[in-house]
């Protein structure tokens, strides 16, 4: 509370990327992460541990590390060197701009992007009283001009990792906790997302080797680590086999979801980072 007040006080502004989030059914903002996998598992089944403060981490990755899970998937990217080029594919949805009043954000599209929004909600009728609610909800926020619709195949310039995988995660800040420097060389309003992947075969010695080396960022040079910067993800989880997916630490329902991040798209007030 006390650093708060004093972060309010000297009113320093950061820049916060923000990550839109779509699914067959709606439309979510994040700013920290997703995961998958055991990260996810780690996370959501060791709320019953909150009381030990963040600790339940540690003792979530050694329960979970023990009884590893495997997950299969498609775990899809955009790397930040690609991103360039999918002006064409934006063209051919048309072009389209924000207008806020009112404290409200409005859509206004023109030419092809209409059919592109309908398509993302995977053929329902747009007469219908559930398709419009959907769009609705789909069209909040910017435009993800980066995004085919869920149901569409990726471009070719995307990055496809398909198989077995310990967990994949999509991250938007360093930090996800206060000792997790998962994502080392994130910035404030980067405009990047840095993702994680670890894939079967990965031993239970290697992996909570990787997990303490998260403490300072070390884990990405881990041979079994691969560590990623994106523009967009795509994550195609096997839906036949139970599993976790969590947005900012919020567990939602298991299905295929995909995101593009917002360089700078809102401000933060906090004491500012040290610079080295």
């Amino acid at each position: 509370m006390t650093s708060s007040i004093f972060a309010v006080i000297r009113g320093k502004l950061l820049d916060l990327d923000i990550c839109s989030v779509v699914t067959p059914t709606e439309k979510l903002f994040a700013f920290l992460s997703v995961t998958w996998g055991l990260v996810s598992d780690v996370d959501i089944e060791s709320e019953k541990f909150r009381f030990l403060g963040e600790t339940r981490f540690l003792l979530g990755a050694i329960i979970r590390v023990i009884g590893l899970r495997l997950y299969r998937g498609r775990l899809s990217y955009l790397p930040v060197n690609n991103t360039s080029d999918v002006e064409s594919f934006a063209m051919n949805v048309g072009s389209s701009h924000i207008e806020s009043t009112n404290n409200s954000v409005h859509h206004t599209t023109v030419g092809t992007a209409e059919n592109y929004e309908r398509h993302e909600v995977n053929g329902v009728a747009a007469s219908s009283e559930d398709s419009t609610a959907v769009l609705s909800s789909h069209r909040r926020g910017p435009i993800d001009h980066l995004l085919p619709p869920l149901s569409a195949k990726l471009p070719s310039n995307w990055v496809v990792e398909e198989g077995e995988f310990v967990f994949g995660c999509p991250l938007f800040l360093s930090h996800i906790g206060t000792d997790l420097l998962m994502h080392p060389d994130g910035k404030f309003g980067d405009g990047v997302i840095g993702i994680l992947i670890v894939r079967s075969g990965t031993g239970r010695a290697t992996l909570m080797d990787v997990f303490s080396k998260m403490k300072d960022g070390s884990h990405v040079l881990d041979n079994h680590v691969k560590y990623v910067k994106a523009s967009a993800f795509r994550l195609e989880p096997d839906t036949s086999q139970a599993g976790i997916i969590a947005v900012d630490g919020e567990k939602i329902d298991y299905v295929p979801i995909q995101g593009q991040i917002h360089k700078a798209l809102a401000k933060l007030m906090c004491a500012p980072p040290p610079q080295n």
